[in-house]
């Protein structure tokens, strides 16, 4: 006689279990979860990391102000500070336009965007591992602090992806010049062979953290300061050191590009001036412009008696 297999409710029912656990635990939680975040980084419970170190540095810029902590104790101790390159502030510039719910929430929403779409360009195709992705604690974290660790993930995948393509050197210069600790990506391109892609990506990153720079400072100062006449101030006696001022220089804050331009043709012809000896010069005058509204405001400039640089000139 023969034998008929009758099939096994037991199993089935736990297939369907399975199935249930698995729709349930990588697919409604993770739905969830974000949802949460969302609603939580609009309502200001959350994206910390982006408030204080991202979006309030972009509102700076836009407010004509430097977005880096001043070199004291205070602006290097612990907390959100900006600490990013340039180009991060300038590129966060639409957000750092918005109220900071509507900002956090539009954030949020990328970097939870982010985190799938790396795992596509890495053509990864399971649903699964998309809900136990962002059940883990690493992007849990990051996305509930608003950092931008989920987009340096995708720019990775995507230097990882079109590695032997010439588009590969957009992404890294991205994510090399917002955050510098990834430039050993560059040396295994070099090392893999692909040196067009690391040499276009450094470039690219050295001009857009140039840009970068340019975009920030917009004020610029002319004067003259001739040690020939006795009546000549110094640069001290316009700025006499200070230890509690805070440090402005270019080399930290950057200045807006065509105002080097400006101001430094109008220095050259006060040099000029001074060689030939003609016209009147701006000794003893501090002229400042503001390439924002575009105009120049000059204060007269005296020889401090007690200035400690120059109080031996006779």
């Amino acid at each position: 006689m023969a034998h008929v297999a009758h099939p096994r409710p037991l199993a089935g029912s736990l297939a369907a279990l399975r199935r249930l656990g698995e729709f349930g635990l990588l697919g409604l939680a993770p739905v969830l979860l974000a949802l949460t975040v969302i609603v939580g980084a609009i309502g200001n419970r959350y994206a910390f990391d982006f408030h204080g170190a991202l979006w309030q540095a972009a509102r700076d810029v836009l407010d004509g102000r430097n977005p880096y902590p001043p070199a004291t104790p205070a602006g290097v101790a612990p907390g959100d500070r900006f600490v990013y390159p340039p180009p991060v502030a300038i590129l966060l510039l639409p957000l750092g336009a918005l109220p900071f719910p509507l900002a956090a929430g539009i954030i949020t929403v990328v970097l939870i965007a982010a985190v799938a779409a790396t795992l596509w360009v890495l053509e990864v195709r399971d649903w699964r591992c998309y809900g136990a992705a962002y059940l883990s604690i690493a992007v849990l974290h990051d996305i509930r602090l608003g950092a931008l660790t989920p987009l340096l993930a995708l720019g990775l995948a995507l230097t990882w992806r079109w590695r032997d393509q010439a588009r590969a050197a957009v992404p890294l210069a991205l994510i090399a010049v917002a955050k510098l600790f990834l430039w050993p990506l560059a040396i295994w391109l070099i090392a893999t062979g692909r040196f067009r892609v690391a040499w276009r990506g450094a470039a690219l990153a050295v001009g857009a953290s140039a840009l970068g720079w340019a975009a920030i400072g917009f004020d610029g100062q002319l004067s003259v300061y001739d040690t020939r006449s006795t009546a000549s101030p110094c640069y001290a006696c316009a700025f006499p050191p200070d230890p509690s001022f805070e440090d402005v220089a270019c080399s930290r804050m950057g200045v807006f590009a065509p105002l080097v331009g400006i101001v430094g043709s109008m220095q050259a012809a006060e040099a000029l001036k001074l060689l030939a000896g003609i016209g009147t010069s701006v000794v003893g005058r501090l002229q400042m412009v503001d390439a924002r509204s575009m105009e120049w405001t000059e204060i007269r400039i005296a020889r401090d008696p007690g200035c400690p640089v120059c109080r031996g000139r006779a």
